[in-house]
């Protein structure tokens, strides 16, 4: 039988609901002609079926806990998360994926740079005379190789769930191990399917992206020399589809009006990923820290070339050189600064959890401590092995997440700034020297 589609807009993802046929893409409905039901069903059980099916491993006690623990993780999560955020849906689902298992062989070719130092002579117009410098030059030569290897990738294959939270399952090939259950001997009775939307060859492009930046990788490991252009490679790549339905936990919550996702591994405790608020106050704090940075990167500069300008050359290259020693002191200051702020934060949350998960407080107990929390004042104590977790847990975040990222961009820009205050110190100190060395003659 034909695999129907909506009439309007060509979408696949139709309910049957009485004599009525329902798009969910488009809302359209159309009368059941006496066949189209029959096909839809047919439509459904197909989406809805698998090679293998791997069962939870992680409980739903566990779960919770993981839950909470990723929840007050991070450096710029608020202090009050526990007590402001709400939940708003938790679902014990099995995804559909694709599972593509597979090796490649490719060769490669390229231009390898091998690079080297040149002496040279240049005229020099203010010493009248020729003068030996030095440049870097590279010597390109050809190479070539292979690499080969086996991949196994994983995809999820229902649109339904956000993009970002569907990578996530990329990390849990490794862990499928080998007690998957072919899907007809699982009863899936009491168990919520996502159905299959996504074909095998969308999927596979998906993994073959994924795919592409592996051997990529593996590919420039082996260039030899000091740097390479004109990459090329070519080759075969096999491999086998299954078709598995894995577990997983997919919820959302709210705060302070702001909805968030988030997706655990039904088999990896590990394996979590979501977005979660940010603290702007912290931020700002994080960015003050480096205020003593900011200063002495454009005071050291202008301060050398004033005292080169006045004819105190050497006291102009003791400022220069101690303005450079104090901006990287500076920056370590402020750093050490920025992460004593995100640890002690954490080092709140860590204590409200616990309190919250303490039977034997009363609410009014509870409510009176986490507001102490909130001022500081930690009335329980941690453990130094729950402080040391506590401090890990900040940095415990994907790569991907808003709180790495900002202390990636932070960090950037002070060693942008670390690397212009010493280069404008050297230029303008060489600069105000000819010029007073002009002046004087």
């Amino acid at each position: 039988m034909d695999k129907i589609s909506c009439k309007m807009c060509g979408s696949n993802d139709l309910t049957a609901k009485g004599n009525l046929i329902i798009c969910n893409s488009c809302g359209s409905k159309f009368v059941d002609d006496g066949n189209s039901k029959a096909a839809l069903q047919q439509d459904i059980d197909h989406s809805l079926h698998a090679d293998l099916i791997f069962d939870f491993i992680i409980t739903e006690k566990a779960m919770s806990n993981i839950f909470y623990q990723w929840l007050i993780s991070g450096a710029y999560t608020p202090d009050d998360i526990l007590q402001k955020f709400k939940h708003l849906q938790l679902k014990k689902v099995f995804l559909p994926t694709y599972l593509f298992n597979g090796s490649y062989l490719m060769n490669w070719s390229a231009s390898s740079g091998y690079n080297y130092e040149e002496k040279y002579q240049e005229w020099d117009n203010y010493r009248k005379e020729y003068v030996t410098k030095k440049r870097t030059l590279t010597d390109w030569r050809p190479s070539s190789g292979s690499v080969q290897d086996n991949f196994s990738e994983m995809i999820v294959a229902n649109s339904t769930v956000a993009s970002n939270l569907a990578n996530f399952i990329g990390a849990s090939a490794t862990f499928l191990g080998k007690d998957g259950t072919p899907f007809d001997c699982f009863d899936t009775t009491n168990c919520t399917l996502l159905p299959y939307m996504n074909d095998e060859n969308k999927a596979f492009d998906v993994a073959k992206l994924n795919l592409d930046k592996k051997i990529s990788a593996q590919i420039i490991g082996q260039i030899p020399g000091d740097t390479y252009k004109d990459l090329n490679w070519n080759g075969q790549t096999s491999h086998r589809t299954c078709k598995v339905y894995y577990p997983a936990y997919l919820g959302s919550f709210e705060y302070s009006g702001k909805t968030f996702s988030y997706i655990i591994d039904g088999r990896n405790e590990k394996n979590i990923f979501g977005e979660k608020p940010i603290e702007e106050n912290r931020v700002q704090e994080a960015k003050q820290s480096f205020i003593p940075l900011q200063i002495s990167a454009w005071f050291t500069p202008i301060l050398t070339g004033c005292f080169m300008l006045s004819s105190e050359t050497l006291l102009g290259l003791i400022y220069g050189v101690l303005g450079i020693i104090l901006s990287f002191i500076f920056y370590y200051s402020g750093k050490r600064k920025m992460i004593s702020v995100s640890e002690n934060s954490q080092i709140r949350r860590l204590t409200m959890l616990k309190i919250l998960q303490d039977d034997l407080l009363s609410e009014s107990d509870k409510k009176q401590k986490l507001d102490e929390c909130l001022k500081g004042n930690l009335p329980i104590k941690l453990s130094q092995e729950e402080i040391i977790q506590a401090q890990k847990n900040i940095y415990a975040e994907d790569e991907n997440s808003s709180s790495v990222k900002i202390n990636a961009i932070l960090l950037n820009k002070q060693h942008g700034r670390l690397v212009l205050s010493f280069a404008f110190t050297f230029i303008i100190g060489c600069i105000t020297w000819v010029i007073s060395m002009c002046i004087n003659a």
